[in-house]
């Protein structure tokens, strides 16, 4: 998958402030990364102390910096935020003080905030550098800094350049040089004028990673701060299904599909809202996901309708196979028939938006999930990430909790109307769950669900079923 932009820059700014919150204009997608560039300004520039979602996770570190605590101090910071599951478009980014004598308040802190897919989540970073200048009436080329070698050829470099001048008006950052794209560069008027250049080059060769900007006007003083750094991209690629393509082993042979570096093995092409009459057919292959980083997803079905998905072994993913939702979209009537996971994190995740979540008439047959052990964040089957409505639905699944003190089945969204024989074990010397029914949801007026949970604890408390939400008691529980 090549490296690309899917959205941004969104710039925030705020004066005299040790915070700043901004809005992604979409929901970030898992196995994305974010990147932000972060400026701050100060006698002692405050630093990036972290950068939090309002909901969902997403790994946020700091990859690049550099900053001066003389006379109009600045720092520029360049972090990258890799994206698991589904999480809030809104963000915030917290300050601290960067010296004992120090503020956690910036006047102001200006960020720009890109998304991009393509990169290698696994093994992100490669190198890094950051120059600095302070001047009076010194001169207008203001630089990153230079990487002398970047060590692999699809790469995503990131440049950063926060610069003051002596000026009460607004300028702008103009001429990036080497071929590097620009955003934003306009100046914020607090005292002096202050501008952030965010930086952007794909490459498909190594190099030497460097840009220059020509910076806005001065009077008695100028000065910058400016950082650098190389970001890996994957060094491999999913394989895309057709919308009516068909994807299969030999005869009834099972082929191997592996991780080749793309966070994402397998896709089906989306077929809505367009293509309603197509569907795609997935049968007959092993696809083990090992050597993968975080969210290693088996198949993803996104804005996919009637896709049958059977006669497979998945293993070793954080997630076997993943339905979601964009946009007004929806994903009907998808079957997924006898199916064994081993060693998976989340077997099936249905994940919708607040205002887009109907997964109705999905089948899940004959499905039989081996959760990874030691990790009680496991799953079985997750109906919402954070949302799902499963209508008119058909399960019959196994699910072995092991040694993993996890769920066979989350529901954060509704199950309604549905048929649903599931089987839950494990060890009881664990304390996993059967089915959790968590806070805001509904298990209502379903045709029946049979729920057989063997070595699920009892006592002191009773795991096989526990109840946050709207139940209806129609979940009949035997040992």
């Amino acid at each position: 998958m090549p490296i690309a932009r899917v959205q941004g820059p969104k710039r925030g700014l705020a004066g005299n402030s040790n915070s700043l919150a901004l809005t992604l204009d979409n929901t970030p997608t898992s196995g994305n990364v974010l990147v932000a560039v972060i400026g701050t300004f100060g006698s002692y520039p405050p630093l990036v102390q972290s950068i939090s979602q309002q909901t969902g996770s997403v790994t946020w570190t700091q990859r690049a910096f550099r900053s001066t605590s003389t006379l109009y101090g600045r720092r520029v910071e360049i972090w990258t935020g890799i994206v698991s599951g589904t999480v809030s478009p809104n963000l915030t980014i917290t300050l601290a003080p960067s010296d004992g004598s120090g503020s956690a308040y910036a006047d102001p802190v200006i960020a720009d905030v890109c998304e991009y897919s393509g990169l290698n989540t696994g093994s992100l970073y490669d190198t890094s550098n950051g120059a600095d200048s302070v001047g009076s009436n010194g001169t207008r080329s203001l630089s990153t800094g230079t990487i002398t070698t970047t060590n692999q050829a699809n790469e995503l470099w990131i440049g950063g350049i926060f610069n003051v001048c002596d000026l009460g008006n607004g300028d702008i950052d103009t001429s990036p040089t080497n071929s590097f794209t620009m955003f934003d560069g306009v100046g914020a008027v607090y005292s002096q004028t202050k501008s952030l250049a965010y930086l952007e080059k794909i490459v498909t060769s190594t190099g030497s990673a460097s840009c220059n900007v020509t910076g806005g006007r001065y009077s008695t003083y100028s000065g910058f701060v400016g950082c650098i750094v190389a970001l890996k991209g994957s060094t491999g690629s999913t394989i895309v299904v057709p919308r009516n393509g068909r994807y299969s082993g030999d005869g009834s042979k099972q082929n191997t599909v592996t991780y080749t570096g793309a966070s994402t093995i397998m896709r089906v092409e989306a077929n809505i809202p367009s293509y309603p009459g197509e569907s795609a057919v997935i049968e007959n292959l092993v696809i083990d996901g090992s050597g993968g980083p975080t969210g290693t997803t088996g198949i993803l079905l996104e804005n996919v309708y009637n896709c049958h998905i059977r006669n497979l072994t998945i293993k070793n993913c954080d997630i076997g196979i993943k339905v979601s939702i964009t946009g007004s979209n929806w994903a009907h009537a998808n079957r997924f028939e006898h199916i064994r996971m081993i060693n998976v994190k989340t077997g099936i995740l249905f994940a919708g938006t607040s205002t887009n979540r109907d997964f109705s008439y999905t089948t899940i047959d004959d499905v039989g999930i081996s959760l990874r052990d030691s990790d009680s964040t496991a799953i079985g089957i997750k109906i919402g990430e954070p949302y799902a409505n499963l209508y008119c639905g058909f399960i019959k699944a196994t699910v072995w909790l092991g040694s993993s003190s996890g769920k066979g089945m989350v529901i954060n969204g509704q199950l309604k109307l549905s048929l649903v024989n599931l089987e839950v074990e494990e060890d009881p010397a664990y304390n996993g769950y059967g089915v959790y029914i968590s806070a805001g949801a509904t298990v209502w007026d379903n045709q029946s669900f049979m729920l057989t949970a063997l070595g699920i604890n009892q006592t002191p408390t009773d795991y096989r079923l526990v109840n946050n939400g709207t139940y209806d008691y129609g979940i009949v529980v035997r040992s």
